[in-house]
């Protein structure tokens, strides 16, 4: 690709989108962005600093995060000491080890930015860790690959380096890792000079800050709601039947559509919840809000007194399962009544132990005299 006059700033954070889409980052046409900082946003931001914060003073501070989040207080306190947890064990594996650490790196068509949560680097290696404070499952790939060039690049860029790359959800404490060697870096650094100029309609467009004015986009909407339309048209139609382009078509405006009504119904919500009572829709029935009550396992908590109870391939993906699917676990050692004691007794020893929290979300609910439907 011919080298640009300029380059292109950008932020680990946002190279997914670049790589699915060059023109949603560089925008040279200047189109008008709409960046909307959503609660998520905040939480993961401010349970960063709190993390933060904890390690460089040796103070818990949730202050902030009780301010400016009070209905997720409990799930803050759940991700924050979750965290914490995987800081500790971390700093056991790489004592020289630091946190947000800034790391930065050239191209010939991109200048790129980053902050790693956790970062050691040696003469012949690195390993880093990101944390996700997100519910939602979404491919980090080559954010992390731009933290991996920026340690690389911190070590001068050896020809012999190796790099361990890991996330974690702290929802779960889920983690996920890869390792990367110097060609590998070198390989991603050729790719993402060489990537194609122009606007792509891919799933990333719903988190676009473009997405309001792209051209492109608009023109693909207007086509998805045909495609859908002619679904709907043939419902005996079979997804696997149809040509592949199509079939991107198709998955691509359905995650649009979901993604609008999400949106829709988010800013109903926030609505009736500011206005303290139901809304009328128009046609009889309302809008209203509930509560709906999660239980969730703190896995760090949890484990001792599992341990008492499930074997050690129940230990080993216990980050990953529900509070309901442990509790089985528990009890598949036993048959008849004595499950139902054993069911009350891991259950009364988690609460004991502070392994659940439960958490209240409230979420849109329509009904019609007085009645959900």
């Amino acid at each position: 690709m011919k080298k640009l006059s300029k380059k292109i700033a950008t932020r680990c954070s946002s190279l997914p989108l670049l790589f699915s889409c060059r023109n949603a980052v560089a925008n040279p046409d200047r189109l008008t962005q709409v960046r909307v900082e959503n609660p998520s946003t905040i939480l993961g931001k401010e349970i960063h600093a709190a993390i933060q914060h904890t390690i460089e003073t040796g103070e818990i501070d949730l202050r902030r995060i009780e301010a400016r989040l009070p209905d997720e207080v409990d799930r803050a306190k759940m991700l924050f000491h979750n965290g914490l947890a995987i800081v500790s064990k971390f700093l056991k594996a790489y004592p020289g080890a630091k946190c947000e650490q800034e790391i930065s790196f050239e191209t010939e068509n991109f200048s790129v930015t980053g902050h790693v949560d956790l970062l050691d680097i040696g003469p012949a290696g690195a390993a880093l860790v990101d944390f996700k404070t997100g519910r939602t499952r979404d491919d980090h790939y080559h954010q992390l690959v731009g933290y991996a060039v920026g340690a690389w690049t911190k070590a001068g860029r050896p020809t012999i380096f190796r790099v361990n790359v890991a996330y974690v959800y702290l929802e779960s404490n889920e983690i996920t890792g890869f390792v990367l060697s110097a060609d590998d870096l070198k390989a991603w650094l050729k790719e993402l000079d060489g990537l194609e100029v122009g606007y792509q309609v891919n799933r990333r467009c719903v988190y676009c800050p473009l997405q309001s004015a792209c051209p492109t986009f608009k023109a693909y909407v207007s086509g998805a709601v045909e495609l859908l339309t002619g679904v709907r048209k043939a419902p005996s139609i079979r997804f696997a039947g149809l040509p592949a382009r199509t079939r991107t078509q198709l998955a691509t405006a359905m995650k649009m559509v979901t993604t609008a009504v999400s949106r829709i119904r988010g800013v109903i919500k926030d609505e009736a919840l500011k206005a303290n009572k139901n809304l009328p829709i128009g046609n009889g029935n309302e809008f209203t809000i509930n509560l709906r009550k999660n239980r969730i396992l703190l896995p760090v908590k949890a484990l001792p007194v599992l341990a008492k109870y499930v074997t050690s391939q129940y230990i080993l993906r216990a980050t990953r399962l529900s509070l309901p699917e442990l509790i089985n676990a528990a009890c598949k050692r036993v048959k008849g009544p004595q499950r139902a004691l054993i069911r009350k007794e891991v259950e009364a020893r988690l609460q004991r132990a502070g392994a659940i929290v439960t958490t209240e979300t409230p979420f849109l609910e329509t009904v019609h005299e007085g009645r959900p439907t």
